[in-house]
């Protein structure tokens, strides 16, 4: 891989493992990796607060970690990038299998 190559995606690959090196980005990420999830959702499954868990999904929302969609009042989260879904998937495979 090409050196410039490398240094251009180390900030995006940083800010991606920045999520995954907190537990309940992580739990977030693993449980959206299986399909789209509303706030309440995983607030529940992460047992953290609606407002802490909707820092959270913004936050990866503006990074572009996450995308989401409006159905009626709720508010569906899904993961926007195939590759950070396929990582994920592996994670989850390596580690909870």
């Amino acid at each position: 891989m090409n050196l410039q190559i490398m240094k251009e995606r180390s900030d995006e690959v940083s800010t991606i493992m920045k999520h995954l090196g907190h537990p309940k980005k992580l739990l977030v990420l693993c449980s959206l990796a299986e399909s789209k999830k509303s706030v309440g959702e995983l607030t529940e499954m992460c047992e953290v607060g609606q407002s802490q868990m909707s820092h959270f999904l913004k936050r990866m929302e503006l990074e572009k970690l996450l995308g989401s969609e409006r159905d009626g009042n709720h508010i569906y989260y899904f993961i926007n990038d195939l590759r950070i879904k396929k990582m994920i998937k592996q994670l989850k495979n390596i580690f909870c299998s």
